[in-house]
């Protein structure tokens, strides 16, 4: 163990050693990362077995949390009824609220009551509002080291005291977004929410290092936030999209010397000298060209660029060739060039011009870790195409080619995946559709084929015949056996049927399973997907053996890594049940790049925790594990 060798090197007091052992257990700890279920179930042994550790896993098991069951969890059923509440109920949460670092609000409904009935919009103002009364005098907030919040816009449209809750002087990023359930009118000044939010937001604009104010800016004068900007000198981070900012107050950005990251709409776009990120929503290809011919970012190595709805046409090869020439100033590293298809759902084709040779021009650059882009999968992605990449970019992290058409597989074979991640030996991430018709040769020996173990994060599209469909998981099942992150689309005939799967691999095999199983479920009517009722026997019966395969696969890996979470005591007088995946389990997740929760309550422990399984993750920007 890495901590061993660390104690035979140096002299280390009991407290250090404790912290280098839990660290080990959960690497990303000391940077607040959401921590995997896997590393959150020896935290919480330990903080149950072991006194000399139960403080400090403790820390790490509450500095970050996604969702607000953990904390709801804690709270006294007083709080939902004023005249049972008291001071001393509070005592205990405090205890955990104290320690939270880093905290993810994904919705306003996770305002919810113990007894899982919704809290009415107005009446969870003043929910927060009893919490917020009954914070000891020294307290100014819930969570007082807070220093990563992320908010729903919400949370300011009632009142302040929900802002107030999780608002200390200490935050040092912050993201506020909107919901799709946001009642506030666009360009209503007269709301309260801009107000509660601008006032809760200017005692800590002085220590602010990261801002994301996303789509709310619209709703308001420009004045209003450049205003804010001046009381952030540490501004590192800055994400307003897609709001159009007038030329004063790119002037007054360009003066905050530690500028880093930048995303706005591309109209009048900054140049920084000392600019290493750049997020563009571009309607129009033309004055993005002409930037990049004068672009004086030479720190610049992240540059991001989205296709607006409104671009008639997407000439990459035109793009790609202005890119190319501003090698000798950029060292680009991350590259990721997307189309937002809110209302372009199945693209034209011939808007899009992508080319071999013009996607070749990227590759003069020779640093590139990150390569992303989503558009249509154009005849050229071949075995051939992916030894170029491989060649020019060695030192990949991440590659991934999404196919935004009903095209289902390009011309890379088998061979050509394997070959091209072998050359990557850092790749961990890998996305293309691949042409797997080659299962169904006798004489590919599944055994003898590589193992992957560095690759955690896999998305294929297939075409799987019904007999391959045991072989199919089987080469899964040897060539990838770490991947946590899965998305798998398929289709039987001429019937599209796809899922997407989203797993992570220490928690979400059992709820997979259950998943795999339920044929109807799978067949649910969703993104152009047949429904059950419209499918044959015959097709259901050449359907099953894929779903029993997989859920035979994804049963196995459970079992191979145990998937048990820990979560945290309940602190309810009817000894309800509640998890941390911050779902109910009757409430379907919206948005589509969410999947549903499979919840099973735990024995209740002393120390704050529960023993969970089936608990699931939501996925987000970026594979973020729960606990």
């Amino acid at each position: 163990m890495q901590s061993q060798t660390l104690a035979s090197q140096q002299c280390l007091a009991m407290p250090e050693l404790v912290g280098e052992i839990l660290h080990q257990v959960a690497p990303g700890a000391r940077d607040f990362e959401f921590i995997s279920g896997e590393a959150t179930a020896t935290l919480a042994i330990l903080a149950r077995t072991a006194k000399l550790f139960h403080e400090e896993a403790l820390t790490i098991l509450w500095q970050s949390i996604r969702g607000l069951k953990p904390f709801l969890a804690l709270l006294p059923g007083g709080v939902w009824e004023p005249e049972k509440a008291a001071p001393i109920d509070l005592h205990r949460c405090f205890e955990y609220t104290c320690r939270v670092k880093r905290l993810n609000i994904t919705s306003t409904k996770e305002w919810k009551t113990l007894d899982r009935k919704e809290v009415k919009p107005y009446d969870s103002d003043k929910i927060a509002e009893r919490i917020f009364s009954k914070l000891p005098a020294n307290q100014s907030c819930l969570f007082p080291e807070l220093v990563d919040v992320r908010l729903p816009v919400d949370f300011f449209g009632a009142g302040a005291f929900r802002g107030r809750l999780f608002l200390g002087n200490k935050v040092t990023k912050l993201e506020i977004y909107p919901e799709e359930s946001c009642s506030i009118e666009v360009g209503d000044r007269s709301m309260l929410w801009w107000d509660n939010m601008l006032n809760l937001v200017r005692p800590m604009a002085k220590n602010l290092i990261k801002l994301n104010l996303k789509l709310i800016m619209k709703y308001k004068p420009v004045d209003e936030l450049l205003s804010l900007y001046r009381q952030s000198p540490k501004l590192q981070h800055l994400h307003s999209l897609p709001i159009l900012i007038n030329k004063k107050t790119f002037d007054h950005l360009s003066r905050l010397p530690g500028l880093k990251h930048v995303a706005f709409p591309f109209e009048n776009a900054p140049i920084f000298s000392s600019l290493r990120f750049a997020h563009f929503e571009i309607d129009q290809i033309g004055p993005l060209l002409r930037l990049l011919k004068t672009w004086a970012a030479n720190n610049l190595t992240e540059l991001h660029v989205d296709r607006s709805q409104w671009i008639d046409t997407w000439d990459l090869d035109t793009f790609f060739e202005a890119l190319s020439l501003t090698q000798n100033r950029l060292t680009l590293k991350r590259i990721s060039v997307h189309e937002r298809l809110e209302d372009r759902v199945d693209p034209d084709l011939e808007s899009i011009k992508l080319s071999h040779a013009g996607f070749r021009r990227l590759l003069v650059f020779r640093n590139v870790t990150h390569f992303s882009i989503s558009t249509h999968v154009p005849d050229f992605i071949n075995d051939g195409f992916l030894e170029e990449i491989a060649t020019a970019w060695p030192q990949l992290h991440a590659f991934q080619f999404k196919d935004n058409t009903i095209r289902w597989t390009s011309d890379v074979s088998i061979n050509g995946m394997i070959k091209f991640i072998s050359a990557c030996e850092k790749l961990d991430t890998f996305s293309l559709s691949i042409n797997f018709t080659s299962l169904n040769d006798a004489d590919l020996d599944i055994t003898k084929l590589p193992s992957f173990q560095k690759i955690t994060s896999l998305g294929v599209r297939m075409s799987v015949p019904p007999s391959s469909a045991t072989r199919m998981v089987a080469f899964l099942h040897h060539v990838f056996p770490k991947i946590s992150f899965h998305k798998f689309k398929y289709h039987v005939r001429d019937t599209v049927l796809y899922r997407d799967l989203e797993v992570d691999a220490d928690e979400e095999y059992a709820a997979m399973l259950t998943i795999w199983k339920d044929v109807a479920e799978i067949l649910r009517q969703e993104h152009g997907m047949a429904s059950i009722a419209k499918m044959s026997r015959e097709e259901l019966e050449l359907w099953g053996p894929i779903i029993n395969s997989m859920a035979v696969f994804f049963g196995r890996q459970g079992a191979q890594t145990g998937g048990q979470s820990a979560g945290v005591e309940e602190f309810s007088d009817d000894d309800q049940e509640i998890d941390q995946s911050g779902e109910d389990e009757d409430e379907e997740d919206d948005d589509d790049d969410e999947y549903e929760d499979e919840e099973e309550g735990g024995e209740d422990d002393e120390d704050g925790f529960e023993d969970e399984e089936n608990e699931d993750n939501e996925t987000e920007s970026e594979g973020e594990g729960d606990y």
